[in-house]
């Protein structure tokens, strides 16, 4: 069981200096510090520091000693934690498939509209080829005549 609540109240802090320091939203501080919601292992970071303990006291874990730490002094965790980093990593997991499909689905679209691009000029150029530019040419010359006969008209 968390120990949020008592470790505040031992402090003398209240929720909303809590809420403050913290940065989490009320109700989801009140629902951790009650037990109602599961706590991100991030936000009980935040709340550990805010309170100046560790996580392990919030944890009501016995504090972590030189023999309990492991090389680079990072401690090892209790089964509590480890299920909360879990969850982390697994959400974190989780958005990086849902980012990593929607980018897929981006590209797959860009995909198809520049190669519908690249035909369109394909056929843009292959019209250009078949048309007789001294025929044109004639036609402009032609039309070019007309319109002088005519300018008076």
């Amino acid at each position: 069981m968390l120990k949020i609540k008592e470790v505040r109240e031992e402090k003398g802090i209240s929720q909303d200096k809590m809420v403050n320091l913290t940065g989490i939203p009320k109700r989801s501080y009140v629902n951790y510090e009650n037990g109602q919601t599961d706590i991100p292992v991030s936000k009980l970071q935040n709340i550990a520091i805010a309170l100046g303990v560790t996580v392990s006291r919030l944890l009501d874990e016995k504090e972590p000693t030189r023999a309990n730490e492991q090389e680079g002094n990072y401690q090892i965790l209790d089964s509590a934690a480890l299920n909360l980093v879990r969850q982390d990593v697994h959400q974190v997991n989780q958005n990086v498939v849902s980012l990593s499909e929607g980018v897929t689905r981006y590209m797959e679209t860009l995909t198809k509209a520049v190669k519908q691009g690249l035909k369109n000029d394909l056929k843009i150029i292959q019209w250009t080829e078949k048309v007789d530019n001294n025929r044109i040419l004639k036609v402009a010359k032609d039309l070019e005549k007309f319109l002088e006969m005519n300018k008076d008209h």
